[in-house]
């Protein structure tokens, strides 16, 4: 495991299209300010593997319906209630109540009633194209880097911080307690995801295997789908 502290974030625009970022962020911009100023001490720095095309993670990671079923023993064990879905445009955030709290989670948030951010729940920010954002109730927060390394090669960067407390103490404490347990609560998560997309992956390639056999001698159709099948 690869071991990077972080002390703040920097996002900019490498597209010279005359679109500014807090344009092309749009009404996001603002949750985006707040989500990074709540942020704490860095718990970790995670790295993951996972064989498949980098728009199969992102797709998993935009499909919250899946969380309860496909993360037993990390993200469904906090259950869920209501759902709320925010579209801006190409970018989203997604909020899902804890209907789970055991009495370490509900002393931690008592505890940490002064946090920056405030979250009923689990969100989920979504910008587009690769960057992902969570946070469990403004207590931890996470970044979730998608970077594509080929064709069915990505690499899934994560960076674990604490939320920021107003009070520098308390928040040494609350660190000390939870960012062992916070920590892990990613890694976990990730390797449920990996052999999902690992399989989606397989069963893309296959079909795609078939397609190319069917058309072989449709050179047009061929033409266009060779391509996308890279990408």
């Amino acid at each position: 495991m690869a071991s990077r502290k972080m002390r703040g974030f920097c996002i900019y625009k490498k597209t010279n299209d005359n679109i500014s970022l807090k344009s092309y962020l749009g009404e996001i911009y603002e949750q985006l300010i707040e989500f990074f100023a709540a942020i704490g001490k860095q718990v970790e720095y995670y790295e993951i593997l996972i064989n498949a095309n980098w728009k199969v993670v992102v797709e998993n990671a935009l499909k919250s319906y899946h969380t309860w079923f496909a993360h037993p023993n990390s993200l469904s064990k906090y259950g869920t209630a209501k759902k709320d879905y925010l579209l801006y445009k190409q970018h989203s955030i997604y909020t899902s109540n804890h209907t789970k709290l055991d009495r370490k989670r509900d002393k931690l948030l008592a505890m940490a009633n002064n946090r920056s951010l405030k979250i009923d729940g689990y969100q989920h920010y979504f910008v587009l194209p690769m960057l992902t954002l969570a946070t469990f109730s403004g207590m931890s927060l996470t970044a979730h880097v998608i970077e594509p390394l080929n064709a069915t090669t990505t690499k899934a960067i994560n960076y674990r911080f604490m939320g920021k407390l107003n009070d520098d103490t308390l928040e040494e404490i609350l660190f000390n307690m939870n960012s062992q347990s916070t920590a892990q609560l990613t890694r976990v998560a990730w390797e449920e995801d990996k052999p999902i997309c690992e399989q989606v992956q397989l069963g893309l390639s296959e079909i795609t295997e078939k397609m190319e056999f069917l058309v072989e001698k449709n050179s047009a159709y061929m033409n266009f789908i060779k391509p996308i099948s890279n990408l």
